[in-house]
């Protein structure tokens, strides 16, 4: 049995807890520190104020953090020390089903908390530092031989060495470089920071390479080969409030009129200098009409959000500063930066960097830590063996009858490994092999046993480093007694409440023909949808619905696919079953209306009122009520035979706020 139930969610749900507590007797205690007894066992307010934090009710957001609320907390509190008591008396914690697993979880937990604390937070650590400072590289790329890649590898690496041998990076890029734009451009790849690059290896050589200095090492990627030169490094800017005033080459015919740009920025600098209010002159004279209503504000940008032209420029600007007129490829534009965002804590940046971490990169620091940490662990492989395997030329495939004839007969108990003074037999890593979707059938070689002894050996050499490095650890120790208590607590839930629950057919049709009224379908509508991304298309086609032109006929001219496929929707799902619904009658059709970055019209094809469900459209909320019931009337027999038991006393005064 698996069980894996966090306390929190067996404990803390009031919908699943809260029972008859009043009954429960409440009494006041000259000894302020005590919230409750249960006969001997006492919950001091530090108990309550620990196991309150615990359940993660106290935050800055919280709403729950009344004095009421608190003392309802309690009741459940005491109900959940009661089961836990009775758990313990039935002798649920010598169960060796329990045993084995609360053993599995407090082996699988040092271990994840171990990863977390020395490969997580400082790969986290890392990239937060790294990601200060943006660099600027160059490359000098050799397109990959489709029939022979190892000739690129080979004249990628003899360029590398003529570049450690003295000859410059420039030379040899004019020489060799397989792309065009970089003979242009120097290999200009313009900044990357930390996390810009999804192959770990080239950015750890990227960050450990001096300015102007060449990474001493070829990088292969699906493309190609690169040799890369850093070129600059310099602090990052982590956001940019910028505003700008753009005017287009092209007129409003949309016709190339590059004199009449240029007479519009001119004006409008010249507005600027004589002082008028940025704000306003971006309104007065900007084509880019979407900034232009908010006084030309681009909100917060950071580098890449724009043209290189343009981006160039604003990461070199100040606070405050206003530019001069910067040509971009759309037109002629003037910056303002606002202001210039602090770079974040690690704090406020910690949960985002953890969810953008390369798993590739996370893997090879985990291999790397597993590799330091195997002394401390007493790993040692028997070598003769590990030979003996690996020079077998017999040729079978994993799983195969010669490897259980040939391998896993002849070696099987025989040791393969030793780690914190546990022996760990060769048939244990046969077994692992079989079960590998990714080695099993595959051929018998060093490879796969390498890959094989690898995997094997890096989860039995963490759950021993962490058992070293936490035994004995508060924190540690209170994760393992909540898991604990979570189990007990699970084991004597099944048998006392949800093993006991019965729901028959008979039962729930019966309940469902006197409720039936309660449970009533949604309102759903089919429609279909003519979406268009322009405005004078916009106009354009409700014109021709007015003029009588069909729908079926003007949804072809709809810009998203599949828009002759009529969609049945319940009106809460979208907005646009929402408009379909507002309609009175089959076959109405709506004014245009924006959504999505365009506009919509909507045809109404069907609409299904409400009305009484089925017993089958109902029997799953007749099930879920009925179970609920009982739960409840179950939980509460249970709790009043318990509370015969323990006398329970509460002192709720003792609680504050």
């Amino acid at each position: 049995m698996k069980f894996y139930v966090k306390l929190t969610f067996l404990l803390f749900p009031l919908s699943f807890l809260v029972s008859c507590s009043s009954q429960m007797e409440t009494i006041y205690t000259p000894n302020n520190n005590i919230v409750a007894e249960l006969g001997d066992a006492k919950i001091t307010i530090d108990d309550f104020n620990d196991a309150f934090l615990r359940a993660g009710f106290v935050s800055k957001d919280a709403k729950i953090d009344t004095l009421a609320e608190k003392r309802e907390f309690l009741r459940l509190l005491v109900n959940y020390r009661m089961k836990l008591k009775d758990a313990e008396q039935r002798g649920y914690s010598k169960d060796p089903e329990i045993i084995k697993e609360f053993g599995e979880y407090r082996k699988s937990i040092g271990a994840a908390m171990l990863v977390e604390k020395e490969i997580v937070e400082k790969e986290i650590e890392k990239i937060y530092d790294r990601r200060k400072y943006e660099l600027r590289i160059s490359q000098i790329y050799i397109k990959m031989d489709s029939t022979q890649a190892d000739l690129g590898l080979n004249k990628a690496q003899k360029i590398l060495d003529r570049i450690n041998g003295g000859e410059k990076f420039e030379d040899m890029l004019s020489q060799f470089t397989d792309d065009p734009a970089g003979k242009m451009n120097g290999g200009d790849l313009y900044y990357i920071t930390s996390g810009d690059i999804n192959i770990p290896d080239m950015e750890n050589y990227l960050y450990n390479t001096n300015v102007g200095n060449v990474c001493n090492k070829v990088f292969r990627t699906e493309e190609g080969f690169h040799i890369i030169k850093v070129t600059e490094k310099k602090p990052r800017a982590f956001g940019m409030n910028v505003s700008h005033i753009l005017a287009l080459y092209k007129n409003g015919n949309s016709q190339p009129d590059t004199l009449a740009a240029k007479k519009k920025i001119f004006d409008a600098q010249n507005e600027l200098k004589n002082g008028v209010n940025f704000e306003e002159v971006a309104k007065k004279y900007s084509d880019d009409k979407v900034s232009a209503t908010k006084g030309g504000s681009l909100g917060v940008i950071s580098r890449g959000s724009f043209v290189k032209e343009f981006d160039e420029v604003v990461m070199n600007m100040k606070e405050k500063e206003v530019s001069g007129i910067v040509p971009t490829s759309y037109g002629f534009h003037i910056i303002k930066i606002n202001s210039i965002l602090p770079y974040p804590s690690l704090n406020e940046q910690y949960e985002s960097l953890k969810k953008g971490l390369d798993r590739s990169g996370l893997q090879l620091a985990l291999q790397n830590y597993i590799l330091s940490i195997r002394d401390d662990v007493g790993y040692k492989l028997n070598s003769s063996l590990y030979e003996t395997l690996i020079a077998v030329k017999d040729s079978f495939y994993v799983g195969d009858s010669l490897f259980y004839a040939n391998i896993k007969g002849k070696y099987k108990d025989s040791l393969f490994v030793t780690i914190d003074n546990k022996p760990y037999v060769a048939d244990s890593l046969f077994n692992f092999m079989v079960n590998a979707k990714d080695i099993i059938a595959k051929r018998f070689n060093k490879k796969a046993i390498d890959l094989s002894h690898n995997r094997y050996c890096s989860d039995i050499i963490l759950q021993a480093k962490a058992l070293k490095e936490y035994n004995g650890n508060p924190k540690f120790e209170k994760i393992l007694d909540e898991y604990k208590n979570g189990i007990l607590l699970f084991k004597v839930n099944e048998n006392e409440i949800w093993g006991k629950i019965k729901v028959d057919t008979l039962t729930m049709r019966k309940y469902w023909e006197q409720t039936k009224e309660k449970y009533i379908t949604k309102t759903k509508v089919t429609y279909r949808e003519i979406y268009l991304t322009t405005a004078a298309l916009r106009d354009t086609v409700y014109k021709k619905l007015k003029a009588g032109v069909s729908f079926d006929e003007l949804i072809k001219q709809s810009n998203r696919p599949n828009s002759e496929k009529p969609k049945t929707q319940f009106l809460e799902e979208d907005e646009l079953a929402k408009r379909a619904g507002d309609l009175k009658n089959v076959g109405d059709y709506s004014e245009p209306f924006s959504y999505n970055g365009g506009w919509s019209i909507v045809r109404l094809d069907n609409k299904e009122n409400p009305r009484v469900k089925t017993y089958e459209e109902a029997k799953a909320e007749v099930s879920s009520i009925l179970q609920d019931q009982q739960s409840k009337a179950l939980e509460e027999e249970y709790l009043n035979r318990l509370r015969s038991v323990y006398n329970p006393k509460i002192y709720p005064e003792n609680i504050k706020k």
